[in-house]
């Protein structure tokens, strides 16, 4: 009946394996770095369901950042994969490579927003 704001996943994983929580909504790809890591509170909680595939959290800039710095962030980010150092790093954070994303990436998050909406 009442809920608890953790304002991060990593908080509200060891909210869970310490019973302060029931339950809690993660981000996937972080629960599954903490269970790859063998991360204590993770391996003491279990997953019950798993949202729709969706588009990972965007990278992103501040709109007034000089144009030459945000081209080249936008290349780094885009060729990390290209060379052994960088797939070292994506490794690291469990992930293959960035992508420009396409337009409906998250449209599952869309429909989820619009039906919560509902009354």
């Amino acid at each position: 009946g009442n809920e608890v704001f953790t304002y991060d996943y990593v908080r509200s994983i060891h909210a869970v394996a310490n019973g302060f929580a029931d339950a809690a909504a993660v981000e996937g790809p972080l629960y599954d770095w903490l269970i790859s890591r063998g991360d204590p509170d993770a391996a003491r909680t279990r997953i019950v369901d798993r949202s729709p595939p969706f588009g990972n959290p965007p990278v992103a800039v501040h709109p007034a950042l000089d144009r030459q710095v945000r081209r080249r962030l936008r290349e780094f980010f885009l060729t990390l994969q290209d060379d052994e150092r960088g797939r070292e790093l994506l490794a690291g954070i469990m992930v293959e490579r960035f992508v420009e994303p396409d337009a409906g990436l998250y449209a599952p998050v869309q429909q989820m927003a619009e039906t919560l909406e509902r009354p």
